[in-house]
């Protein structure tokens, strides 16, 4: 039976339940719930929408922290939107970034796309603009990721 035990095909996907009970039992030991959700919710709700784009896709996950230990640290929530024919990632980064006041931008160029991080207080949205680049694949997507909570833009200033 010991022999039986050290197994690979036992130790790993007991690591792997372990963890995820671990990680289980923290989000509840440190209350992650749905106001976390809502507060994102309502980040995205009162974006101002791009003319004439549309929203095809919303979904919420945890992220863990930088330790790698799968241990939920909070929720983000993204939203996929379709921008209108002909629409470029310049005209969508300067759209948001000349409405979103009072609003902290920071933009960085990443492989021919723009990501462009906006912070206020502890609240945080991520403009991605990665399925625009030139040379993607598929039709043209951009992504806005909410998430509110203590240095959410894990900025060092």
């Amino acid at each position: 039976m010991k022999r039986f035990l050290t197994r690979p095909a036992v130790l790993i996907p007991a690591a792997v339940l372990l963890s995820l009970a671990a990680g289980l039992g923290y989000a509840v030991w440190e209350q992650l719930d749905t106001s976390a959700l809502e507060t994102n919710e309502r980040l995205l709700d009162e974006l101002p929408p791009y003319p004439g784009a549309r929203e095809i896709d919303r979904r919420t996950q945890t992220f863990s922290g930088e330790d790698g230990l799968p241990l939920p640290q909070g929720l983000v929530t993204t939203a996929l939107f379709a921008p209108p024919n002909d629409t470029g990632q310049d005209e969508i980064v300067e759209f948001y970034v000349s409405r979103l006041t009072g609003w902290e931008p920071r933009t960085t160029a990443l492989g021919g796309a723009f990501q462009v991080e906006f912070e206020r207080g502890d609240d945080c949205l991520l403009l991605m603009t990665n399925g625009m680049a030139p040379g993607g694949a598929g039709d043209p997507t951009f992504a806005v990721a909410a998430t509110s909570e203590e240095g959410a833009c894990r900025r060092d200033s």
